[in-house]
């Protein structure tokens, strides 16, 4: 009989294997339905069920339960088992349980089954290979899926939230302390002025190994049975070696110990010096000036020999007598013999002379010449085949600056600036790292020339070096002192000390990673400025203390975890489970952010501007943004305005280089205040730079619609976080700086831990922040001269209040502190732009800054309820105290007794009481402020509820709603460098969302290798679960990316820049490949008739007016350098290549000695008078794909210096979102490296392979555009993506304007 299958198949065997795990843990919150249950309800049942795909590797099954008590769908989240079956899978991300409701599959991602279904534990047998090959090709049909969106979002949210879990536990592994082991000693580090600036705290620590280890035993035996001599390796892997020692254990390494022992590439060298003595000075100053003058010193009578190389008498001036202290004591006579095998004998006769002077040195010399002709025939016939004579003078002399005082080393430490090389005091040494001896006779070359030193027994083949060895397997461990070493350079530190039996935690300074090792760690402290000196204040005073020990060091990374903090709290508040929530800050603003972040089509379209592009002048939204447009735009950026503008949730925009991203921000945030002022808008980035830039683009006089931009003043910019952090540009809208103005001893109230210590954004170069600058360049204080200008104007109207107006004005630029406070509060109230980082965004103190700033309401039912009065009670506590000197709140109750009175102009506390009497505004402000302020910080007060209760809070979740941060407009420049966390930490604030980015530039610097290696350094079956969702499209991709390449996300709401100002078109070609499937590509939006102008004021103007023959000519603005040489790795696999170190420095040379470029400098110089906008003019940008080339590339910059050239080194990645006048591009790469073995083929060009990280390399130049590498190479190299050729467009481009230059052809300069 037939039987129709009404499911079109027929039932396929489901067999699910379940451990007892998921017997414990499936649905561990149902008490009812259990796993044992459900089994029993669904086992060798046939019923259809409903599969589909949440990854790659895993599938959900839902299945419908119908029994007593337990109606509803249970889902198991199963994997592919080895024994052809299904395995339920019960964790963190897989949540196999029940739910009461029926099964809600979208058919579009579901595949509907007949199945029987058994369940087997994990040992059970299956051997039914007709149901195991049905359940199979049922498996390979869900594989073939789409996933569906949500469950993509839902994937998106498990793996950021991993990705985070991860980053604690490589943050932790990096916190271990080092222990101790033995007294530290702190040395002072004094600046050019002779003061301290800053010191060096070495720390002894203890080292694990004991004993040599096996390896460098048998290493050591075998060389000495193989060479007949020894050599010592010891338990650290370091010995001293010759140069003929180290090819020896090279050709071992090579040839029998490659497996177990490996060579750190860098050699260190230690040389030790004398200062230059009277001989050697004067021998420098005869050779400088040219004289032909033999000289000759005997060391053991202290006699100086000088005579001329013609045979005539020297006559040395009485200025060089006079300057060395030379006393002339006789003459003698310098016989040279040469025999017949052409060996040189030197014989001097030296006749004393009493009372020497000139007269009586001539008569004995002359004597002494015609006894010695007679001589020299003498000793011809002694079968001497030549014999010469030379007849001069002696003098004595007394030997000073003969040792190393302090004038000495300061010298030393100035001629050695920038050369990476160390200095010993103690042993009279230097110290430096070499690769190979040509490099090495090179820097010793060099040294050699030195003017205040001279080097003792510096013989390449006598000299020994240190060499460190390493086991091979112990390479590549999270646990490694170098892998810690490295990620913790710069980085603060901090130790535990015990004060009054109180543990305290102390900083001790920053790590110095070149000079640290396995046994001792080298601390920084910086002491410049004030901050500094108070920093490091505790530090020293116990050093001071014989008695103290330090038991272990650790790093101070609270600031990486503390912003892991955020970013775990911004992800989970995408939770649905949030929705209701009443809790600040707890949930998004909007809630489709949940899904928009993951899915941008799921934000809301403007159906109004899904029409073609070239049809918006149509529009009367466009009509209306033309007639109050700010800025100059283009259409493109017209464009993307508009969109945005109207946009309901999201808004995608892509600039790439150059295209105005700052320009199209500021006229943004110009036409939502200019809609409505009330509105408030955040404006964020990764970096303090945009932020700035931005604001400064907007606030800033230039460019702008002189109609409009009187109207400027309803924008009022606030910027939140560290304002040692922030640029000059962005330091007057700091709410610190406002602060300090309003008190100049006011201090910090809210700390933003994430920019004070971190394992981002430290260099040696950030270690001492900067001053302050002048308080009264800040947003309030130009508001207040705005208003007296605007005074002023009307006065000259109408004259018969020009004397009132006069003194109104006066007041406003010269404010007293009630007018401040004044201004500041009305300011406050109606500030509508706020700037900071991302990350600080996710800070406390941003809420805090938010609710302090924002406090208008609360303040005035302070006043309506008269909270004031009980506050002024308690300042009257203070007076009390303050004049108590057995209290000890005394000093902090003098501070703000002083602060009142500083701000009301009172010098009495007489006259403070009476004020307190009969508050005014001011006062009544201020007290507000110090209540509100008490509130917010992160330490509770002891009078929390008192003051809770005069603020007018009925609660203290109603006084929590304060810190509920809201704003209308969230603007994120910089989006392609940020994670989803990132991108949630801001975004969640706003109603409506405008992320900013460049997809075609470098996602967010995640390094798949490296992370991937320190999870499963960790040894840990979670860290290796995590390991296992990290992939390299995960790291290579940034979350814009995937937002705007989306292609189901509304026209309406994405738009692209398509003009870029910063490259000379010429420039523009070479990336424009970047770009030509984006709407639009990019082209070049400067004037042509003007890009060309010798006139560097012409703002369009990409001249640089450079000649040399051979090498360049004013009309090429792109240039590519050959440097067909070997790549070189060290041991741990950093790459760089030495040869381009030195081909950059060639082109250096070239410019430096090309026609027009010392006039290109100087009008730099004669034009910009802020030092910071000149330095950037006339830096040069020398950039490399690899952090270990800019390390070599560091003696560039040093070269630079000392040709008054100025360099901004860094690597690609650092450089984005900088640009300079002039670029040299390092590639590195090569068909061949060096091995020990010799030269190595290579066909690999690694990330240099990235079409991203190449795009950001070549758009940095705005007028020249140097790259330096092995073109011939790079010519076949692919795009990782798309396979297409990469550099050969750019080689193509480049050689339509210039020939490739081989480097070994530029030695002119050499």
């Amino acid at each position: 009989m037939f039987e129709e299958d009404i499911f079109g198949e027929d039932t396929v065997s489901l067999v699910l294997r379940y451990s007892d795990y998921v017997r414990q843990y499936f649905d561990k919150k149902s008490k009812v339905v259990t796993f044992d249950r459900i089994k029993a309800v669904l086992t060798d049942q046939e019923m259809n069920c409903f599969f589909s795909k949440k990854d790659d590797r895993r599938h959900i099954i839902t299945i419908p339960v119908s029994d007593n008590g337990c109606n509803g769908k249970v889902e198991f989240y199963v994997e592919w088992h080895e024994t052809n079956s299904y395995e339920i899978k019960v964790n963190k991300e897989c949540k196999s349980r029940y739910a009461a409701e029926s099964p809600d599959v979208d058919l579009k991602y579901t595949i509907e089954q007949r199945c029987k279904i058994l369940f087997l534990e994990m040992q059970d047998q299956f051997n039914d290979f007709t149901a195991i090959s049905e359940l199979y090709n049922l498996k390979e049909r869900v594989s073939r899926l789409e996933i569906a969106p949500a469950t993509i979002i839902e994937n998106e949210r498990q793996l950021w939230t991993k990705y985070i879990e991860a980053q604690r536990m490589i943050v932790k592994k990096l916190q271990e302390p080092f222990c101790c082991s033995g007294k530290f000693r702190l040395e002072p580090i004094i600046g050019a002025k002779g003061d301290v600036t800053r010191y060096k705290l070495y720390v002894p620590i203890e080292y694990s190994a004991s004993s040599v280890p096996e390896a460098f035993s048998n290493f050591m035996k075998d060389y000495e049975e193989s060479f007949g001599s020894t050599i010592i390796i010891d338990k650290d892997g370091n010995a001293r070696l010759t140069k003929e020692e180290l090819n020896r254990v090279d050709i071992m390494i090579q040839r029998k110990f490659d497996k177990e022992i490996g060579r750190q590439e860098k050699i260190t060298c230690s040389v030790k010096i004398t200062p230059l003595g009277i001989y050697d000075k004067l021998k420098a100053e005869f050779d400088e000036r040219r004289w032909d003058v033999n000289l000759d010193y005997d060391r053991q009578d202290n006699f100086l020999c000088v005579s001329c190389r013609d045979g005539k008498f020297v006559k040395i001036p009485r200025e060089i007598i006079d300057k060395y202290g030379l006393k002339l004591t006789g003459v003698f006579c310098k016989y040279i013999k040469n025999d017949e095998y052409n060996r040189r004998f030197v014989e001097i006769e030296k006749q004393a002379v009493k009372l020497p002077n000139m007269y009586k040195i001539n008569l004995v010399a002359q004597k002494m010449r015609d006894a010695a002709f007679d001589r020299k025939k003498e000793l011809e016939r002694e079968d001497y085949k030549s014999v010469s004579f030379s007849v001069g003078q002696t003098y004595t002399f007394d030997e000073v600056n003969n040792n190393f005082d302090d004038d000495f080393w300061n010298g030393l430490k100035t001629e050695l600036y920038g050369l990476d090389i160390s200095i010993s005091t103690k042993d009279n040494l230097l110290f430096f790292d070499f690769t190979s001896f040509e490099k090495l006779q090179e820097r010793l070359d060099q040294l050699s020339e030195s003017k205040i030193f001279k080097l003792v027994n510096a013989h390449i083949n006598k000299m020994p070096f240190k060499v460190h060895f390493f086991q091979v397997e112990n390479k590549n461990k999270l646990d490694s002192f170098e892998y810690k070493k490295d990620k913790l350079k710069n980085v603060e530190f901090i130790t535990s000390v015990k004060i009054k039996n109180k543990s305290e935690i102390l900083f001790i300074g920053n790590l110095n990673g070149k000079e640290s090792t396995e046994r001792e760690l080298v601390f920084s402290i910086p002491y410049r400025w004030k901050d500094d000196q108070k920093k490091a204040k505790g530090i020293l005073k116990l050093c001071d203390d014989e008695n103290f020990q330090m038991d272990c060091v650790k790093a101070n990374l609270r600031g990486d975890e503390v912003k892991l903090s955020w970013l775990d709290e911004a992800i989970k508040k995408l939770d649905e489970k949030r929705i209701d929530s009443k809790e600040p800050n707890k949930k998004p603003v909007n809630p489709r952010l949940r899904d928009f972040i993951f899915d941008s089509s799921k934000a809301e379209p403007t159906y109004k501007f899904e029409i073609a592009e070239e049809n918006f002048h149509e529009l009367s939204e466009y009509k209306e943004l033309e007639k109050r447009q700010l800025l100059a735009l283009n259409q493109s950026q017209k464009n993307a305005v508009l969109k945005a503008l109207y946009a309901k949730d999201l808004c995608l925009l892509q600039g790439p280089p150059g295209t105005g991203k700052t320009t199209v921000i500021a006229e943004l945030i110009w036409q939502h205040i200019l809609k409505d002022p009330t509105k408030k808008l955040l404006l964020t980035s990764e970096t303090n730079l945009a932020v700035d830039n931005a604001l400064e683009k907007l606030m800033g006089s230039r460019n702008v619609n002189e109609t409009l931009s009187p109207y400027l003043s309803i924008i009022k910019p606030l910027r939140f976080g560290r304002s040692s952090k922030f640029e000059e540009d962005g330091k007057k809208y700091s709410v610190e700086r406002i602060e300090k103005w309003l008190d100049d001893e006011y201090e910090e109230e809210f700390v933003y831990e994430n920019e004070l210590s971190s394992l981002e954004n430290v260099t040696e170069e950030s270690l001492d922040d900067q001053e302050d600058g002048d308080v009264n360049n800040n947003a309030v204080q130009q508001w207040m001269t705005m208003i007296a200008q605007r005074a002023q104007s009307y006065a000259e109207q109408n004259p018969r209040y020009a004397e009132l107006t006069n003194m109104y004005s006066t007041s406003l630029c010269s404010p007293d502190g009630i007018t401040k406070r004044y201004f500041m509060e009305k300011y406050f109230k109606h500030a509508n732009v706020i700037g900071s980082t991302c990350s600080s965004t996710g800070s406390p103190s941003f809420a805090a800054d938010y609710a302090s700033v924002y406090s208008s309401a609360v303040y005035d039912k302070f006043v309506e309820k008269e909270g004031y009065k009980q506050t002024i009670s308690d300042i009257k506590g203070l007076i009390v105290a303050a004049n108590n000197e057995d209290n000890s709140f005394q000093d902090r109750a003098k501070s703000i007794i002083k602060r009142i009175m500083r701000e009301n102009n009172i010098n009495t506390e007489d006259e403070l009481r009476e004020l307190l009497d009969e508050p005014t505004d001011n006062v009544k402000h201020f007290l507000f402020d110090y209540d509100l302020k008490q509130l917010l910080k992160q330490k509770r007060p002891k009078k929390f509820e008192t003051i809770l209760e005069r603020l007018g809070f009925d609660s203290e979740e109603q006084f929590e709603q304060t810190k509920n941060i809201y704003f209308d407009t969230v603007i994120m420049d910089e989006a392609s460098k940020a994670t989803p966390p990132d991108l949630v930490l801001p975004l969640c604030f706003g109603r409506k969302s405008i992320i900013i980015g460049d997809h075609r530039q470098l996602p967010p610097m995640l390094y798949e290798q490296d992370f991937k290696e320190a999870l499963l350094s960790l040894d840990d079956d979670k860290a290796a679960a995590l390991a296992d969702d990290i992939d390299r499209q995960f790291v290579n991709t940034s979350q814009f990316a995937r937002l705007i390449l989306n292609p189901k996300v509304s026209k309406s709401i994405k738009s692209v820049f398509t003009e870029q100002y910063r490259m000379h078109p010429q420039i523009n070609d070479a990336i424009k490949q970047f770009y030509k499937n984006d709407e639009g590509g990019l082209s070049c939006g400067l004037d042509l008739k003007k890009v060309d102008s010798p006139n560097l004021a012409e703002p369009e103007s990409r001249y640089h007016g450079f000649y040399h023959p051979g090498f360049i000519s004013p009309d090429v603005h792109v240039l590519w350098v050959k440097v067909d040489e070997p790549e070189q790795r060290t041991d741990s696999k950093a790459l760089y290549n030495e040869k381009e170190v030195e081909a950059v420095k060639r082109v250096l040379q070239y410019l430096k000695h090309s026609k027009g470029f010392e006039e290109y400098m100087q009008y730099w110089d004669n034009n910009i008078r802020s030092t910071e906008r000149r330095n950037i003019e006339k830096e040069i940008g020398v950039i490399s794909f690899y952090g270990q080339q800019v390390k070599y590339l560091n003696e560039v910059k040093s070269f630079a210096r000392n040709n008054g050239m100025r360099l901004k080194l860094n690597t690609v990645d650092k450089f984005q979102g900088m640009e300079r006048n002039i670029v040299i591009v390092s590639t590195v790469r090569s068909d061949k490296y060096k091995t020990a073995k010799g030269i190595v083929t290579n066909d690999d060009p690694g990330f240099a392979k990235s079409p991203e990280r190449l795009n950001v390399a070549l758009s940095r130049a705005r007028r020249l555009l140097i790259v330096v590498g092995n073109n011939e190479f790079f010519d076949h190299v692919k795009d990782a993506n798309s396979g297409n050729l990469l550099y050969h467009n750019v080689i193509e481009e480049m050689q339509k304007h210039h020939e490739i230059i081989d480097y070994k052809t530029l030695t002119k300069y050499v």
